[in-house]
């Protein structure tokens, strides 16, 4: 069972690499006169993704108690 969801969890971190990586090359060009606002939201999301990574972990995983062994 922990494998099946180990396997889930590490295709769906794997399709939101995949779909994060190009973004910072591809915002600031989709919006030229944004720039600085695009920039800034695409750091926000990064930040609050560094964030809930840890939350779920702790949330979902009680047994390590929050800590990745």
């Amino acid at each position: 069972m922990h494998v099946n969801l180990n396997n889930k969890m590490n295709m769906l971190f794997s399709i939101g690499i995949a779909a994060y990586a190009p973004l910072s090359a591809l915002l600031p060009a989709m919006v030229p006169d944004n720039k600085v606002e695009a920039v800034s939201i695409l750091n926000l999301g990064s930040g609050l993704s560094n964030f809930v990574g840890p939350l779920l972990v702790t949330l979902l995983f009680e047994k390590t108690s929050g800590l990745v062994v």
